[in-house]
């Protein structure tokens, strides 16, 4: 389940409705158990921490960016998430 990493079992309180689409998404394949469901939003949430580190430390060093420079971020995170990108200059 989770490639040979040592594991250790908590209790987490969640919402019964995030209970309930974690075990759909079982049911439906999109993961092989809710622990590695829960494991990857997980990993992706501590992700996105160490990324906002990265863009404070470049804020702090170039300034912040500008139109042109969130307008070519924005279009590249729709692109990663399988969006078109805009078509607005």
């Amino acid at each position: 389940m989770f490639n040979g990493m040592t594991v250790a079992k908590i209790a987490v309180s969640l919402p019964e409705k995030q209970v309930a689409a974690a075990r759909q998404a079982v049911q439906d394949g999109l993961a092989p158990s809710v622990s590695a469901l829960v494991s990857r939003a997980l990993t992706r949430e501590l992700e996105t921490y160490s990324l906002a580190d990265v863009a404070a430390a470049f804020i702090a060093e170039d300034g912040e960016p500008g139109l042109e420079e969130r307008a070519w971020a924005l279009d590249a995170v729709r692109r990663m998430h399988g969006a078109r990108p805009s078509t607005s200059a």
